[in-house]
């Protein structure tokens, strides 16, 4: 009953109830505390829960977020972000702490029955029904895994005193890691103290060498070719590596060199690398003269740089549509258009970040949004915790739009509201002040009905102290 006093008219859309309470729902569904809402927060900005394009957001700032897709029913969540973050999916959970700690485990009734349980770098555990892919590793007393790091298994015992590396039948032993290693297995023989020297070589398919690495290194490949892949280093004073379509020559390395290419065809120039670079040919141009002016078109990447770090611009295709990045200083201006490649005239797709003052999105079909202060957003442009979790302790005023029919305005961490959907509006200071009109009528309030007003078509009718007193009710006449 109490709860029930503290409501807006029955065409309401905006409940403020600020700083407890403020919700916002469709015509003739807002009422207090209801669950009928399509956003609410509480306490200010601490608890809150909205629909975000079709996922379903909920926490309490700044400790937990959660994003729930209703038809996959995929959950994403952070507790404190980044420090506790989990997932629950089709077919498993996992969980970690700043990904360092991980834990996943596969439902056993699912093909990949597998428990996987981390804490990088120091114990490695994962159970499968398969006991050649199951490890477990203590770092770095002993243990293995599989399918880590980039090879098939890793063994080591006391490591670096020993260490076995193995991948496509081929097994590097380390005694102790990285001096000594030895080689074998399939055709491959090599031995290594590093840095003093080294040898490996398979026959008919490559050979390397090493003396004082890095200052003198060979290396041959492909050997079954009638031109192998050839490598020539004496650094600083010589680089040349050669295949049969490419050349690349440095001397003295890395600062002056030559790069030349049959496909994709390019010739490339470099003097003092990498301030002074010119290349031209298929599929790349290159005009640097650093820091002063910097132009490189690769793989149809089109990037342009003036008296960096001022300037930067980048072009690009993706999915079907032609994006363009500008940026100042990096962050203190940054903007980002999309749009269909040759429709000038047609909808463009924006976001602009004013750092730390502004960020501005529009999607190019209508619908737009603008936050006052945004510190974070050019840093996490694409993190959805951030944004959720973060951003609104910072913004003081946010403006969203959706197409004519749609305006959401709110400031002062939601103490000021307004709504505008077809004809209806509504414009709340917190709980002390609220106004708003529709089709059918408007009405005006104090204290939440502590003193109100409302005219609905003909009626009108009175409120003091939260109790309605009274109303007129005037008809035309007839003509």
């Amino acid at each position: 009953m109490f709860l029930g006093i503290f409501v807006s008219p029955a065409s309401a859309q905006v409940v403020n109830l600020w700083p407890i309470f403020v919700g916002e729902g469709s015509e003739g569904t807002a009422h207090a505390f209801g669950k009928d809402y399509e956003r609410w927060s509480g306490g200010t900005i601490f608890l809150f829960n909205e629909s975000v394009n079709g996922i379903e957001t909920r926490g309490f700032r700044p400790f937990h977020v959660s994003f729930h897709d209703p038809v996959s029913g995929n959950i994403r969540g952070h507790v404190i972000y980044p420090f506790f973050n989990y997932r629950i999916e089709d077919g498993y959970f996992n969980w970690n702490i700043f990904y360092f700690l991980n834990f996943k485990k596969h439902d056993p009734d699912t093909v990949n029955d597998i428990t996987e349980f981390n804490i990088f770098p120091f114990i490695f555990y994962r159970k499968t029904p398969d006991p050649a892919r199951s490890h477990f590793g203590f770092f770095p007393i002993a243990g293995n895994v599989t399918a880590k790091f980039g090879s098939g298994r890793i063994d080591w015992f006391l490591f670096p005193l020993y260490g076995k590396f193995e991948e496509n039948n081929v097994t590097t032993m380390t005694v102790p890691w990285p001096f000594i290693k030895i080689m074998y297995g399939e055709g491959n023989h090599g031995f290594e103290i590093w840095p003093l020297f080294g040898s490996r070589h398979k026959e008919g398919a490559y050979r390397e060498n090493f003396f004082l690495w890095p200052f003198y290194m060979t290396r041959d490949e492909k050997l079954w070719l009638d031109q192998p892949e050839e490598l020539r280093a004496y650094l600083p004073f010589y680089f040349r590596h050669t295949t049969a379509i490419f050349e690349n020559k440095s001397h003295p390395w890395p600062f002056v060199g030559h790069t030349s290419s049959l496909y994709p065809k390019y010739n490339e120039t470099r003097y003092f690398w990498p301030f002074f670079v010119q290349t031209r040919g298929d599929f790349r141009t290159i005009n640097r003269w650093a820091p002063f002016y910097s132009h490189s078109i690769r793989k149809g990447v089109d990037k342009k740089w003036v008296m960096w770090p001022f300037y930067r611009e980048q072009v690009w295709v993706e999915k079907d549509l032609a994006m363009k990045k500008t940026q100042f200083l990096y962050i203190l201006y940054w903007n980002l258009t999309q749009q269909r490649p040759g429709n000038v005239d047609g909808p463009k797709a924006t976001r602009t970040h004013l750092w730390p003052v502004s960020s501005y999105w529009n999607n190019g079909a209508g619908d737009i949004q603008f936050q006052l202060f945004s510190p974070l957003e050019p840093f996490f442009p694409y993190n959805r915790a951030v944004r959720s979790l973060y951003s609104p302790f910072l913004a003081i005023y946010r403006v969203e739009r959706k197409g004519d029919d749609f305006v959401r305005h709110n400031a002062l961490f939601n103490f000021f509201t307004y709504r505008r959907e077809s004809e209806t509006t509504q414009t709340d200071l917190g709980p002390l002040v609220g106004w708003g009109k529709s089709e059918n009528g408007s009405h005006f309030q104090l204290l939440k009905g502590f003193l109100g007003y409302e005219r609905k078509e003909t009626d009108r009718t009175w409120h003091l102290f939260w109790i309605r007193i009274g109303g007129s009710q005037r008809t035309s006449s007839s003509p």
